[in-house]
């Protein structure tokens, strides 16, 4: 059997040469895909933990909405008004449908 090894070509001879070559060779391809598995396992931890972080930045923006709305009730008593709950929902509509609307609800009256 020929063999390349260390860039030469050896000739094997025995059978004991050939099986502790193999038996190199497998646990070197074992490390290699350990090795592998090991970086892999990281990487999908970095990405769990980034993950987390942008989810607690989330609920840090939520947090801060809330309290802004708490602030706004305490220092004006109460939410929000009506008329400005409806502006806000309004500009939140698409012209479109801020149109198609506003024909139903003259055709009504």
């Amino acid at each position: 059997m020929t063999i390349i090894l260390n860039g030469r070509v050896e000739c094997m001879k025995s059978h004991q040469q050939r099986t502790t070559l193999q038996s190199a060779g497998y646990q070197y391809l074992e490390t290699k895909l350990e090795n592998l598995v090991v970086l892999a396992e990281r990487e999908l931890q970095a990405a769990v933990l980034s993950e987390r972080e942008l989810q607690a930045a989330v609920l840090t923006e939520r947090e801060f909405q809330k309290a802004v709305l708490a602030t706004h009730k305490e220092t004006y008593g109460g939410g929000i008004g009506r008329r400005t709950e409806l502006r806000r929902r309004w500009r939140r509509t698409e012209p479109r449908k801020r149109r198609r609307n506003h024909q139903r609800n003259h055709e009504k009256g």
